[in-house]
């Protein structure tokens, strides 16, 4: 958390009461900060004044260069005081209206990211969408002293053209749900694969040649897809990318765990920030891989994974941080680079081998943003090109011998001593419920009891802390202050604790889910047609983009939710939430929605088997058992009422066979296939 304990009250705004640790960090800014809020648009309507609202999160790393460069400087903060509101936002204590915003921006500016910097009107429609602002004009980009005096000004003298560009950016925004409308699924799997395939680089996995984020359900779907359909070409796409990250940059080899997103196409140079999410949807994607390959190296990689949440992102009451920061003593990834002398001092003898294994070079090989140049220091990474990532897909970790991870150690122990970067201790339930779907995906794909144990101690801390009776909590402060549920929070609870129950033929989570899903529906139907929320907020996302983005849109995620509650027996009708464009989109581009897909597939793929089980090992032997026999996506559902050693076979529309031995289940899935 952030300590405020110096922060004197009379220089601070109207943040100093927030919990919020990036509210926190502009506490004490001179810009008279609100937090969203009635009080702050009660006072634009009454001054005539626009809005400038900032969106960020205690992590961001260009937040950090705004608040540094822009809002501690009494220049800018003259102008922001004296001509507008100013609003500050949390993305991840208010996801919402976060959502709401970034839809906004990509459709007005083409693009959107952090932070997001939107001028509103006193009545709160959007106008103008930016990013990073710097504090002087240079680039290319104004200065934000000129930019919010020329916007004042014309406000000021020629407020038709605000109105005219907020009714030109209307009709970019406006998407009312229609009453029915929806998409046909014939062949969109296909057609997302070869999209996929066209877009992939061949060279270093990853898709597109730019900058490239993990995007790690992508991996998932095509995993899913090869086991399908048998296309080795999907599955080279999944290994290549799943290989590159983890031999690249964007890979801590040092502490584990991977980093925001690569800011090349050969995924050497890091955006520093971890985030949870990022963490949670590597996991699920390594599942799917080892389902595919049954290859250790991705069991491997998910034990690092685990390791590094648990060692740096495990709260002391079971649930997991958000995010870990990109900058430390105020410089982005000083915790992660080292110069060469620092490395020859430590290793000795060993350097040269070190340097040579992981491209360490005397003038440093990290190059800084945006300068484009070395600072001369390095990030470590393996050559990773598709030579070397096939090597790493036939023998796995063929650079880490005894040295190389003694000398990993030595890098361990010595960046302890580091100033760490800090890290945002909201544990956000939307998630963690994600994280609990990845955990319980490693267990029903690998059998790894240590997976299942996590995923265990993870779902009693969520159904002790974030849920009661069907009920979700978004996050709670240390205070004991309680933010309640968004939407994307019972999507993704939900969906976390039907995976875990269905893994393990726990009816009590399977139960959880159920209740969690039955409010999901309630909110849902009752808010689909409406953007304004006055006892939440402003904004609901229900109208929002509902592509996949850094991780599967929440719309994906209660599409699976339906799914798991139809296999469940609970049959509460499908909401469409496809607007006329989303179904146009999903139709063209059905690759921005894999997770769909993937539900799709699941759909016409997963069976469930209820039985009276009495051990974890007796899923495990008949999830092998199929396994070997090409069902990848198996369920589990405890019946007292069946006799031991008895069956009852379901899939998402009905049960098929009741209170069959095991012999009669498998003659049926052999028919089924002919």
């Amino acid at each position: 958390m952030i300590d405020v304990v110096n922060m004197s009250s009379s220089t601070m705004n109207h943040l100093k009461n927030e919990e919020s640790p990036y509210l926190i960090q502009h506490a004490s800014n001179p810009v008279d900060w609100y937090p969203w809020s009635k009080k702050a648009f009660e006072k634009a309507k009454k001054d005539n004044k626009l809005i400038f609202l900032s969106i960020g999160y205690s992590t961001c790393h260009w937040c950090h260069v705004m608040e540094k460069e822009s809002f501690s400087r009494d220049d800018v903060a003259k102008v922001m005081n004296e001509k507008y509101v100013s609003i500050k936002v949390d993305r991840e204590e208010m996801p919402d209206v976060d959502a709401y915003f970034i839809d906004f921006a990509n459709r007005v500016a083409g693009n959107a990211g952090w932070p997001l910097n939107i001028i509103l009107t006193p009545d709160l429609k959007p106008v103008f969408p930016f990013t990073y602002i710097p504090r002087e004009s240079r680039y290319g980009s104004i200065g934000i002293i000129e930019l919010l005096n020329s916007i004042h000004e014309l406000w000021t003298n020629s407020p038709e053209e605000i109105f005219r560009k907020v009714e030109e950016n209307e009709k970019l925004t406006v998407n009312k749900i229609p009453k029915a409308t929806s998409y046909k699924n014939e062949n969109l799997e296909t057609l997302a694969y070869n999209q996929l395939k066209s877009s992939f680089d061949r060279s270093y996995g990853g898709f597109g040649r730019n900058m490239k984020f993990p995007s790690s359900h992508i991996m998932s779907f095509l995993s899913n897809y090869y086991n399908i359909y048998k296309a080795n070409e999907a599955l080279e796409m999944a290994e290549t990318t799943a290989a590159a990250i983890r031999m690249g940059g964007i890979y801590d080899h040092v502490g584990n765990g991977i980093h925001r997103y690569a800011t090349d196409f050969g995924w050497k140079i890091p955006h520093f920030e971890k985030m949870l999410y990022d963490q949670a949807n590597f996991i699920m994607a390594l599942s799917k891989l080892y389902t595919a390959t049954s290859k250790k190296q991705y069991i491997d990689i998910i034990n690092e994974e685990i390791e590094f949440l648990r060692d740096k992102m495990l709260s002391p009451e079971g649930g997991y941080y958000s995010a870990i920061d990109a900058d430390s003593e105020g410089v982005e990834g000083k915790y992660y680079l080292w110069t060469s002398g620092e490395l020859m001092r430590m290793l000795g003898e060993d350097y040269t081998k070190f340097a040579s294994t992981f491209n360490v070079r005397e003038d440093g090989n990290y190059i800084e943003e945006p300068k484009g140049m070395s600072n001369g220091k390095n990030i470590l990474y393996v050559e990773n090109e598709k030579n070397y990532t096939d090597k790493f897909n036939k023998n796995g970790f063929f650079w880490l011998d005894e040295v190389i991870k003694q000398s990993l150690g030595k890098l361990k122990n010595a960046r302890e001593r580091r100033v760490p970067p800090q890290t945002d201790t909201k544990i956000c339930g939307d998630i963690n419920g994600f994280l609990l779907y990845s955990l319980s995906e490693a267990f029903s794909s690998t059998n790894d009891k240590r997976f299942l144990k996590y995923a265990e101690d993870l779902y009693n801390f969520l159904s002790n802390k974030y849920v009661k009776n069907g009920r979700c909590v978004h996050l709670i402060y240390p205070s004991g202050k309680t933010i309640s549920g968004y939407l994307s929070d019972y999507a993704f609870l939900s969906m976390g604790f039907f995976k875990f129950g269905f893994s393990t033929a726990n009816n009590q989570a399977i139960d959880n889910a159920k209740e969690i899903a039955d409010q999901l529906y309630l909110k849902l139907n009752a808010e689909r047609d409406t953007i304004m929320n006055e006892n939440r907020s402003a904004f609901i996302g229900t109208l929002n983009s509902q592509e996949d983005s850094s991780i599967p849109s929440q719309f994906a995620v209660y599409e699976r939710t339906q799914l798991y509650a139809n296999m469940a027996g609970q049959y509460n009708e499908l909401i469409n939430l496809s607007t006329s464009e989303t179904v146009e989109n999903i139709t063209k581009y059905p690759s921005y929605f894999t997770f769909r897909m993937e539900t799709e597939m699941e759909r016409k793929n997963s069976i469930l088997l209820k039985g009276n089980y009495n051990e974890i090992d007796d899923l495990i032997k008949i999830r092998e058992n199929l396994a070997d026999k090409g069902y990848s996506s198996v369920y589990f559902e405890r019946d007292d009422s069946l006799k031991s050693n008895t069956y009852s076979l379901c899939n998402s529309a009905a049960c098929v066979l009741n209170g069959v031995n095991f012999e009669s289940i498998l003659n049926y899935l052999k028919s089924q296939k002919k």
